[in-house]
């Protein structure tokens, strides 16, 4: 009977130290999709200016290109 008691008193201690080790990758899960989320707004809005700048340029590249070319000194 003893052996049975102690057996289950080291599978109840078990549960507790997985029950503990999941809580803890749960958290550490919880905390990298956090960094993951605020990496992609901001990858968002540096897509988003990126757009912009090459529009800005594109139309400033057309208006360039009707102009007369300098000449060199």
């Amino acid at each position: 009977m003893s052996d049975s008691v102690a057996s289950l008193r080291h599978k109840i201690g078990s549960a507790k130290e997985l029950e503990s080790v999941v809580r803890t990758m749960k958290a550490m899960a919880a905390s990298s999709i956090g960094q993951y989320e605020n990496a992609v707004r901001s990858l968002d809005d540096y897509y988003r200016t990126v757009q912009l700048g090459l529009a800005a340029c594109f139309r400033e590249g057309k208006s360039l290109a009707a102009m007369p070319a300098k000449k060199q000194q």
